[in-house]
């Protein structure tokens, strides 16, 4: 307080003790009624406070009533439906069934199955299905110990949802990588059965044509690649879809059945394959007619596995009566004309006339690179057959220098693991061994057994044949 405001007050305070009895109530009066104003207006402020914090009270107390109430009917209708609901859980639903049966309703209790699976399908179905996709994430990090779960989960979700695409898809997928290892392993028959199955699973489109277009190109890349078990398992697959299309062109099952045939032929399953080509050569003969060059190449195969399953002297009765129809109808340079002569030529010598097959052999080769070129996989087995009589013939050293020379023309034009690149390398041990060097024929033959059980399979007919290659010079190391 200012030093003149101090005084004003002092001053105020004395005259107020000088004055008289009346002046001095006269100025409380005064001051009383400056002053009753402002006290009113606090308590009365006051009190509007105070109601209104007791009217917020009072809603606050009916709406914390009202949602206890809402809440305990909505705690009473969850009750009721958890206690509803109780019905569907199995252990529950199962005990109902036995009751429904002990009293004699067997079509209740049958009702109550039926709609518990429904019941359970969807959640149960979604539970399996992101199993298998956990497990099958794993494998990069754990190999192939989860492929077993992973393939169980997705089957389930499959018999809970077996049009689901997804699911589907899943489980093909699957079954591809456990075809994987198991032709890893040269369990062959196994990854075959398992690729059979996934394509089951696969997708097949809205155009089923353009799935079996796709099917046959990728089968045709597997031949050429020399996985004919993977390729005859989809021309397979592509000749039972065909066969479900209503009014699908018949020339096309034809030449799907050829290719099936063909590849399980080449897949070493020469009876099969000449079942097949003996049930393919009438239809041909009736919709294409006994000219047409896919019936000659039929007559051609039929003959050539003829002589696969041992009928040599027969299989050389069918390709001299096949000849001069192909030199008639195709003309004496077409390919398959060639490829005939090449049989006749082969035939005899598997009749024992090596000479004969050797002048047979080395007539058609400059015939052939004319017509194929050089390169053609036709004239390296040309060569091949050449260099084998040459050795059958006696000139062991020439037959294995002709070998040695034609076996990077077979890495190049086919591939290091194709299947007569393999037959190539069996030759030049066969007949480094025929040369005199045994050691080296054994250490060749053991070289090349583990590279044909991979790509032909452990059962195949070549495999077999390096086995008893690899038994007959152990032998005489063994002697030695």
């Amino acid at each position: 307080m200012s030093d003149e405001n101090f005084g004003l007050v002092q001053t105020l305070i004395e005259e107020f003790g000088k004055a008289s009895l009346m002046d001095r109530i006269g100025f409380l009066v005064t001051m009383a009624a400056f002053f009753s104003s402002p006290v009113f207006y606090f308590f009365w402020r006051q009190y509007r406070l105070e109601k209104i914090e007791k009217q917020e009270l009072d809603n606050l107390c009916k709406t914390r009533a009202e949602l206890i109430r809402k809440q305990k009917r909505e705690i009473d209708e969850l009750t009721k439906t958890i206690n509803e609901q109780k019905s569907w859980f199995l252990d529950v639903r199962l005990r109902k069934v036995k009751k429904e049966r002990q009293d004699g309703y067997e079509e209740h209790a049958i009702n109550l199955l039926r709609t518990g699976v429904e019941a359970i399908r969807p959640d149960l179905a979604t539970c399996c299905y992101e199993l298998a996709l956990h497990h099958l994430s794993l494998l990069p990090d754990y190999g192939v110990k989860h492929l077993l779960e992973a393939e169980r989960m997705a089957r389930i979700a499959t018999l809970l949802y077996p049009s689901d695409q997804e699911i589907r898809s899943l489980l093909a997928e699957i079954l591809a990588i456990e075809s994987g290892v198991e032709s890893d392993r040269s369990n062959y028959l196994a990854s075959d059965n398992l690729w059979d199955e996934a394509f089951d699973f696969l997708e097949s489109g809205n155009n089923p044509q353009e799935t079996i277009i796709a099917l046959v190109n990728t089968a045709t890349q597997c031949y050429k690649r020399g996985q004919y078990r993977f390729a005859e398992r989809m021309y397979r697959r592509a000749l039972m879809m065909s066969r479900r299309i209503k009014n699908f062109d018949k020339k096309s099952i034809l030449f799907l059945r050829n290719e099936q045939a063909v590849s399980l032929g080449a897949s070493g399953k020469y009876s099969d394959a000449l079942e097949l080509f003996n049930a393919l050569l009438p239809d041909q003969e009736k919709v294409l007619g006994k000219d047409h060059l896919n019936t000659l190449i039929t007559r051609n195969n039929i003959a050539s596995y003829t002589e696969k399953m041992g009928d040599a002297k027969r299989a050389l009765e069918l390709f001299n009566a096949l000849l001069p129809d192909q030199e008639n109808v195709l003309g004496k340079d077409h390919p398959e004309t060639l490829r005939t002569r090449s049989y006749i030529a082969g035939y005899a010598g598997e009749m024992g006339d090596a000479k004969r097959a050797l002048e047979l052999f080395n007539a058609l080769l400059p015939d052939q690179e004319k017509v194929l070129g050089k390169d053609h996989p036709e004239n390296l087995r040309v060569r091949s057959w050449i260099a084998y009589y040459t050795g059958e013939m006696g000139d062991a050293k020439r037959a294995l220098e002709l070998f040695i020379a034609l076996l990077p023309d077979y890495q190049k034009v086919l591939g290091k693991d194709h299947p007569e690149t393999l037959i190539t390398r069996s030759h030049i041990a066969s007949w480094t061994g025929e040369a005199g060097d045994v050691k080296r024929a054994l250490e060749l033959l053991n070289a090349l057994l583990p590279d044909q059980e991979k790509v032909l399979g452990k059962d195949h007919p070549v495999t077999l044949r390096t086995f008893k290659q690899v038994e007959h010079w152990q032998s005489i190391v063994d002697r030695e």
